[in-house]
């Protein structure tokens, strides 16, 4: 029987937030709605994490130029938005979350940034015919929480006239494999993963498209101060609250933090697949 992959991908997204059960089954947007939420991202994932060294080197990969008009689908506190607007014409972007919208405002703000263009919407919502030009680049960062993927794709290439670039989770991400961990004792149920990079393949292929895809993998090393500290971390980035007696935390603790003279380390593992392609609707 002929697999219908954009149909695979609507059920193991939904599968994957309708288990997640309160603690977590919150929509993207809503996840980072406040500005605290999105400083929090900025501060252990942004400019002056372990990981932004490996996206500087992406960055330049993407071959800017002093007139390309980019389009970026949720650019979160804009990690990338603000060093492609150092090199691009004008860059636009799409973010449905408030909190990252709001960050996102002030950098522009604080660093007198004028050619980001900010739209606060879902990409679902967006009117293809509310945008004056195609762009060069249409861009898509681990922002693909779409149920519809291939509707969002399909809108992507009807607004672009030279390349896509997607990423997305190559693996299990970390924060997938600690909810593996401890889902069964916290909720009496296994963790349902979200789709990877095998499924967008597969729904870029029936398509009709073709990229050239690329693995890469960062590890982000980060250090607290305390188990306050680390707790707080949880507690803001996964919704959970740490508890020792779950033998998950026990596992994922054994394997992925360090602890010494009360300072706690923990090492995150986030490997990650490139999609691109030349746009068709040109």
């Amino acid at each position: 029987m002929k697999i219908d992959w954009n149909e695979q991908w609507k059920t193991m997204m939904s599968d994957s937030m309708n288990n997640r059960g309160d603690s977590a089954a919150i929509s993207c947007p809503r996840y980072w709605d406040t500005p605290e939420r999105a400083r929090d991202y900025l501060k252990n994932y942004g400019c002056d994490s372990d990981i932004n060294k490996n996206r500087e080197k992406l960055i330049q990969e993407l071959h800017l130029k002093p007139d390309s008009q980019v389009l970026e689908i949720g650019p979160g506190p804009g990690v990338l938005t603000i060093p492609m607007a150092r090199m691009a014409g004008q860059v636009t972007v799409v973010e449905p979350s408030a909190g990252m919208a709001t960050v996102l405002h002030e950098r522009i703000e604080s660093e007198n940034i004028q050619n980001i263009s900010l739209i606060q919407k879902r990409w679902e919502d967006v009117n293809p015919d509310d945008f004056d030009n195609k762009f060069d680049l249409v861009l898509a960062s681990y922002s693909l929480g779409m149920h519809d993927i291939k509707a969002a794709i399909e809108k992507m290439n009807s607004i672009c006239q030279e390349k896509v670039v997607l990423f997305w989770h190559a693996d299990i991400p970390q924060f997938e494999l600690l909810y593996s961990m401890v889902w069964p004792d916290l909720f009496g149920r296994e963790y349902i993963s979200g789709p990877k990079s095998d499924v967008l393949f597969n729904v870029l292929y029936e398509m009709g498209i073709y990229p050239s895809v690329e693995y890469h993998e960062f590890i982000q090393k980060q250090t607290f101060s305390s188990i306050q500290a680390l707790e707080d971390y949880f507690r803001y980035q996964h919704y959970l609250e740490l508890d020792s007696s779950v033998s998950g935390f026990q596992k994922y603790f054994e394997k992925f933090i360090q602890e010494e003279n009360g300072v706690f380390t923990h090492y995150e593992r986030l490997p990650g697949m490139k999609f691109q392609w030349k746009a068709e609707n040109n």
